[in-house]
Protein backbone atom coordinates (compact mmCIF):
# COMPACT_ATOMS: atom_id res chain seq x y z
CA UNK A 1 0.00 0.00 0.00
CA UNK A 2 2.74 2.47 0.98
CA UNK A 3 4.70 1.63 -2.17
CA UNK A 4 1.68 2.61 -4.26
CA UNK A 5 0.88 5.70 -2.22
CA UNK A 6 4.28 7.38 -2.60
CA UNK A 7 4.37 7.42 -6.44
CA UNK A 8 0.80 8.71 -6.53
CA UNK A 9 1.63 11.65 -4.25
CA UNK A 10 4.79 12.38 -6.25
CA UNK A 11 2.75 12.38 -9.45
CA UNK A 12 0.23 14.82 -7.98
CA UNK A 13 2.93 17.19 -6.75
CA UNK A 14 4.80 17.04 -10.06
CA UNK A 15 1.64 17.84 -11.95
CA UNK A 16 1.05 20.84 -9.71
CA UNK A 17 4.55 22.18 -10.27
CA UNK A 18 4.33 21.83 -14.03
CA UNK A 19 0.96 23.57 -14.29
CA UNK A 20 1.47 26.30 -11.70
CA UNK A 21 -0.07 29.14 -13.65
CA UNK A 22 -3.65 29.42 -12.33
CA UNK A 23 -5.18 28.23 -9.04
CA UNK A 24 -3.71 24.98 -7.70
CA UNK A 25 -4.63 23.35 -4.40
CA UNK A 26 -3.32 20.34 -2.51
CA UNK A 27 -5.47 18.99 0.31
CA UNK A 28 -5.51 16.28 2.98
CA UNK A 29 -8.46 15.00 4.94
CA UNK A 30 -10.68 12.13 6.04
CA UNK A 31 -13.00 9.94 3.98
CA UNK A 32 -15.95 8.26 5.71
CA UNK A 33 -17.73 5.53 3.75
CA UNK A 34 -21.39 5.05 4.66
CA UNK A 35 -20.72 1.29 5.05
CA UNK A 36 -17.71 2.01 7.28
CA UNK A 37 -17.47 -0.15 10.40
CA UNK A 38 -14.46 1.52 12.08
CA UNK A 39 -12.37 4.65 11.80
CA UNK A 40 -12.57 6.72 8.60
CA UNK A 41 -9.99 6.41 5.86
CA UNK A 42 -7.80 9.19 4.48
CA UNK A 43 -7.97 11.34 1.40
CA UNK A 44 -5.42 13.37 -0.56
CA UNK A 45 -6.60 15.74 -3.28
CA UNK A 46 -5.12 17.91 -6.02
CA UNK A 47 -7.28 20.55 -7.72
CA UNK A 48 -6.48 22.82 -10.63
CA UNK A 49 -8.98 25.60 -11.36
CA UNK A 50 -8.22 26.36 -15.01
CA UNK A 51 -11.15 28.75 -15.59
CA UNK A 52 -13.62 30.79 -13.60
CA UNK A 53 -16.17 27.96 -13.51
CA UNK A 54 -14.30 24.67 -14.03
CA UNK A 55 -11.78 22.67 -12.03
CA UNK A 56 -9.68 19.55 -12.64
CA UNK A 57 -9.84 17.15 -9.68
CA UNK A 58 -7.57 14.20 -8.76
CA UNK A 59 -7.90 12.28 -5.49
CA UNK A 60 -6.33 9.37 -3.66
CA UNK A 61 -8.59 7.83 -1.02
CA UNK A 62 -8.83 4.79 1.20
CA UNK A 63 -11.71 3.17 3.09
CA UNK A 64 -11.30 0.94 6.14
CA UNK A 65 -13.42 -2.05 7.22
CA UNK A 66 -16.30 -1.85 4.78
CA UNK A 67 -19.20 -4.25 5.41
CA UNK A 68 -21.94 -4.95 2.86
CA UNK A 69 -24.60 -7.63 2.66
CA UNK A 70 -25.08 -9.77 -0.45
CA UNK A 71 -27.47 -12.71 -0.62
CA UNK A 72 -27.82 -12.62 3.18
CA UNK A 73 -24.03 -12.91 3.54
CA UNK A 74 -21.91 -10.14 5.04
CA UNK A 75 -18.80 -9.28 3.04
CA UNK A 76 -15.93 -7.38 4.67
CA UNK A 77 -12.93 -5.63 3.20
CA UNK A 78 -11.10 -2.38 2.57
CA UNK A 79 -9.77 -0.77 -0.58
CA UNK A 80 -7.81 2.19 -1.97
CA UNK A 81 -8.82 4.17 -5.01
CA UNK A 82 -7.53 6.91 -7.31
CA UNK A 83 -10.07 9.15 -9.04
CA UNK A 84 -9.80 11.79 -11.72
CA UNK A 85 -12.48 14.12 -13.06
CA UNK A 86 -13.73 17.68 -13.46
CA UNK A 87 -16.04 19.91 -11.44
CA UNK A 88 -18.30 22.85 -12.19
CA UNK A 89 -17.93 25.74 -9.72
CA UNK A 90 -20.50 28.27 -8.60
CA UNK A 91 -19.27 31.04 -6.31
CA UNK A 92 -21.80 32.73 -4.02
CA UNK A 93 -19.43 35.25 -2.41
CA UNK A 94 -15.74 35.78 -1.76
CA UNK A 95 -15.56 32.89 0.73
CA UNK A 96 -18.24 30.37 -0.18
CA UNK A 97 -18.65 28.30 -3.34
CA UNK A 98 -20.27 25.01 -4.32
CA UNK A 99 -19.09 22.44 -6.84
CA UNK A 100 -20.58 19.53 -8.73
CA UNK A 101 -18.32 17.07 -10.51
CA UNK A 102 -18.01 13.75 -12.27
CA UNK A 103 -15.22 11.42 -13.35
CA UNK A 104 -13.83 7.91 -12.96
CA UNK A 105 -12.48 6.06 -9.95
CA UNK A 106 -9.83 3.33 -10.29
CA UNK A 107 -9.42 0.78 -7.47
CA UNK A 108 -5.74 -0.15 -7.24
CA UNK A 109 -5.83 -2.09 -3.96
CA UNK A 110 -8.51 -4.34 -2.44
CA UNK A 111 -8.37 -6.79 0.47
CA UNK A 112 -11.46 -8.68 -0.72
CA UNK A 113 -12.10 -9.25 -4.42
CA UNK A 114 -15.74 -10.09 -3.72
CA UNK A 115 -16.27 -6.69 -2.19
CA UNK A 116 -14.50 -4.86 -4.99
CA UNK A 117 -11.89 -6.21 -7.37
CA UNK A 118 -8.47 -4.77 -8.13
CA UNK A 119 -8.38 -2.50 -11.19
CA UNK A 120 -12.14 -1.92 -11.05
CA UNK A 121 -13.13 1.30 -12.81
CA UNK A 122 -16.39 3.04 -11.99
CA UNK A 123 -17.89 6.49 -12.65
CA UNK A 124 -18.69 8.84 -9.80
CA UNK A 125 -20.69 11.96 -8.99
CA UNK A 126 -19.55 14.52 -6.45
CA UNK A 127 -21.15 17.46 -4.62
CA UNK A 128 -19.21 19.72 -2.27
CA UNK A 129 -19.12 23.04 -0.46
CA UNK A 130 -15.85 24.99 -0.25
CA UNK A 131 -15.12 27.75 2.25
CA UNK A 132 -12.10 30.02 1.73
CA UNK A 133 -10.70 30.42 5.25
CA UNK A 134 -7.74 32.61 4.24
CA UNK A 135 -6.07 33.55 0.97
CA UNK A 136 -4.24 30.21 0.93
CA UNK A 137 -6.28 27.88 3.13
CA UNK A 138 -9.74 26.51 2.34
CA UNK A 139 -12.05 23.91 3.90
CA UNK A 140 -14.14 21.51 1.83
CA UNK A 141 -17.00 19.21 2.79
CA UNK A 142 -18.42 16.92 0.14
CA UNK A 143 -20.06 13.66 -0.86
CA UNK A 144 -19.06 11.01 -3.43
CA UNK A 145 -21.30 8.42 -5.08
CA UNK A 146 -19.46 5.63 -6.94
CA UNK A 147 -21.33 3.26 -9.25
CA UNK A 148 -19.51 -0.07 -8.97
CA UNK A 149 -20.74 -3.45 -10.22
CA UNK A 150 -19.26 -5.74 -7.51
CA UNK A 151 -20.77 -6.53 -4.12
CA UNK A 152 -20.14 -2.98 -2.97
CA UNK A 153 -22.48 -1.86 -5.79
CA UNK A 154 -23.52 1.83 -5.76
CA UNK A 155 -21.86 3.26 -2.67
CA UNK A 156 -21.57 6.62 -0.99
CA UNK A 157 -19.02 8.41 1.15
CA UNK A 158 -18.54 11.83 2.69
CA UNK A 159 -15.24 13.63 3.09
CA UNK A 160 -13.70 16.63 4.76
CA UNK A 161 -10.34 18.08 3.81
CA UNK A 162 -8.14 21.14 4.29
CA UNK A 163 -6.48 22.52 1.17
CA UNK A 164 -3.53 24.85 0.67
CA UNK A 165 -3.38 26.95 -2.46
CA UNK A 166 -0.08 26.78 -4.32
CA UNK A 167 1.27 28.19 -7.56
CA UNK A 168 2.21 31.55 -9.00
CA UNK A 169 -0.77 33.46 -7.59
CA UNK A 170 0.35 32.87 -4.02
CA UNK A 171 3.71 34.42 -4.83
CA UNK A 172 1.79 37.55 -5.80
CA UNK A 173 -0.24 37.36 -2.61
CA UNK A 174 2.79 37.04 -0.37
CA UNK A 175 4.67 39.80 -2.17
CA UNK A 176 1.91 42.38 -2.09
CA UNK A 177 0.27 41.54 1.19
CA UNK A 178 3.60 42.18 2.93
CA UNK A 179 3.35 45.81 1.83
CA UNK A 180 0.59 48.29 2.55
CA UNK A 181 -1.68 48.49 -0.46
CA UNK A 182 -2.50 51.74 -2.22
CA UNK A 183 -5.75 53.18 -0.85
CA UNK A 184 -8.44 53.96 -3.43
CA UNK A 185 -11.30 56.07 -2.14
CA UNK A 186 -14.54 55.75 -4.08
CA UNK A 187 -16.32 59.02 -4.97
CA UNK A 188 -20.08 59.45 -5.67
CA UNK A 189 -21.44 57.87 -8.85
CA UNK A 190 -21.64 59.88 -12.06
CA UNK A 191 -24.31 58.79 -14.52
CA UNK A 192 -24.76 55.56 -12.52
CA UNK A 193 -21.01 54.74 -12.85
CA UNK A 194 -18.85 54.64 -9.66
CA UNK A 195 -15.75 56.89 -9.59
CA UNK A 196 -12.61 56.46 -7.53
CA UNK A 197 -9.95 58.99 -6.52
CA UNK A 198 -6.45 57.67 -5.97
CA UNK A 199 -4.87 59.49 -3.03
CA UNK A 200 -1.46 57.87 -2.69
CA UNK A 201 -0.52 56.41 -6.08
CA UNK A 202 2.04 59.17 -6.75
CA UNK A 203 4.19 58.00 -3.83
CA UNK A 204 3.50 54.27 -3.73
CA UNK A 205 4.12 53.00 -7.26
CA UNK A 206 7.53 51.40 -7.78
CA UNK A 207 9.86 52.05 -10.69
CA UNK A 208 9.06 48.62 -12.06
CA UNK A 209 5.35 49.36 -12.00
CA UNK A 210 5.89 52.71 -13.75
CA UNK A 211 7.61 50.89 -16.62
CA UNK A 212 4.48 48.78 -17.35
CA UNK A 213 3.14 49.34 -20.84
CA UNK A 214 -0.32 50.93 -20.78
CA UNK A 215 -3.08 50.07 -23.23
CA UNK A 216 -5.46 52.95 -23.92
CA UNK A 217 -8.81 53.31 -25.64
CA UNK A 218 -9.08 57.12 -25.74
CA UNK A 219 -12.45 57.39 -27.50
CA UNK A 220 -15.74 56.42 -25.91
CA UNK A 221 -17.05 55.38 -29.31
CA UNK A 222 -15.09 52.16 -28.96
CA UNK A 223 -17.22 51.15 -25.95
CA UNK A 224 -20.20 48.90 -26.58
CA UNK A 225 -23.17 50.25 -24.60
CA UNK A 226 -25.03 46.93 -24.54
CA UNK A 227 -22.12 45.10 -22.92
CA UNK A 228 -20.91 44.87 -19.34
CA UNK A 229 -17.49 45.77 -17.93
CA UNK A 230 -15.66 45.41 -14.63
CA UNK A 231 -14.32 48.81 -13.56
CA UNK A 232 -11.33 48.90 -11.20
CA UNK A 233 -11.12 52.68 -10.76
CA UNK A 234 -12.10 56.08 -12.17
CA UNK A 235 -9.96 59.24 -12.04
CA UNK A 236 -10.25 62.89 -13.00
CA UNK A 237 -6.64 63.01 -14.19
CA UNK A 238 -5.04 60.69 -16.72
CA UNK A 239 -1.75 60.62 -14.79
CA UNK A 240 -3.49 59.16 -11.72
CA UNK A 241 -5.23 56.55 -13.86
CA UNK A 242 -1.89 55.58 -15.45
CA UNK A 243 -0.22 55.20 -12.05
CA UNK A 244 -3.08 53.09 -10.70
CA UNK A 245 -3.10 50.98 -13.88
CA UNK A 246 0.64 50.34 -13.55
CA UNK A 247 0.27 49.23 -9.95
CA UNK A 248 -2.58 46.86 -10.81
CA UNK A 249 -0.59 45.37 -13.72
CA UNK A 250 2.43 44.92 -11.46
CA UNK A 251 0.21 43.18 -8.93
CA UNK A 252 -1.79 41.12 -11.43
CA UNK A 253 0.05 40.95 -14.78
CA UNK A 254 -2.28 38.29 -16.17
CA UNK A 255 -5.24 40.68 -16.22
CA UNK A 256 -6.01 42.34 -19.56
CA UNK A 257 -7.13 45.88 -18.71
CA UNK A 258 -7.52 49.17 -20.57
CA UNK A 259 -7.87 52.87 -19.81
CA UNK A 260 -10.80 54.67 -21.41
CA UNK A 261 -12.19 58.19 -21.07
CA UNK A 262 -15.90 58.35 -20.37
CA UNK A 263 -18.02 61.16 -18.88
CA UNK A 264 -14.94 63.22 -17.92
CA UNK A 265 -13.35 60.30 -16.06
CA UNK A 266 -10.42 58.08 -16.99
CA UNK A 267 -11.57 54.58 -16.16
CA UNK A 268 -9.64 51.32 -15.74
CA UNK A 269 -11.82 48.57 -17.18
CA UNK A 270 -11.77 44.90 -18.17
CA UNK A 271 -12.72 43.48 -21.54
CA UNK A 272 -16.42 43.41 -22.38
CA UNK A 273 -18.94 40.75 -21.35
CA UNK A 274 -22.23 40.00 -23.06
CA UNK A 275 -24.07 39.36 -19.78
CA UNK A 276 -24.04 40.85 -16.29
CA UNK A 277 -23.56 37.39 -14.74
CA UNK A 278 -20.29 36.85 -16.64
CA UNK A 279 -19.04 40.23 -15.50
CA UNK A 280 -19.98 39.42 -11.89
CA UNK A 281 -18.14 36.07 -12.12
CA UNK A 282 -15.04 37.87 -13.43
CA UNK A 283 -15.21 40.44 -10.60
CA UNK A 284 -15.48 37.60 -8.08
CA UNK A 285 -12.46 35.87 -9.63
CA UNK A 286 -10.17 38.93 -9.44
CA UNK A 287 -11.35 39.60 -5.89
CA UNK A 288 -10.53 36.03 -4.88
CA UNK A 289 -7.20 35.75 -6.70
CA UNK A 290 -5.77 39.29 -6.47
CA UNK A 291 -7.81 41.04 -3.74
CA UNK A 292 -8.92 43.68 -6.25
CA UNK A 293 -12.40 45.16 -5.95
CA UNK A 294 -14.29 45.80 -9.18
CA UNK A 295 -17.63 47.37 -10.05
CA UNK A 296 -20.02 46.09 -12.70
CA UNK A 297 -20.83 48.84 -15.20
CA UNK A 298 -22.53 49.57 -18.48
CA UNK A 299 -21.33 52.74 -20.19
CA UNK A 300 -23.35 55.26 -22.15
CA UNK A 301 -21.86 57.26 -24.98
Amino acid sequence: MKKQLIPAIVMICATQAALASDIHKFGLGVNYHLDQQSTPGYQAAYQWQFSEAFEFDARLLSSNDIEVEQNEVNIFGDYAQFSIGASFLKRYNDELSIKAGTGLGWTFSSSNKQLIRDSAIAPYLMLAVNYQLTERVSLELGQFSHFNSEAIDTNHSIYFNISIQLGRNNVLFSRFNSNNQTAMEQSPAVNNTPAAVNKTANTRVSAKANSTKIQRIPQTSTLMPNYWYVQLGAYHQLSNAELAYSEIQHRAPALKLSIIKNNSYYRIISHSFNSKQRAEDYATMIKSQYQLSGYISQFKK
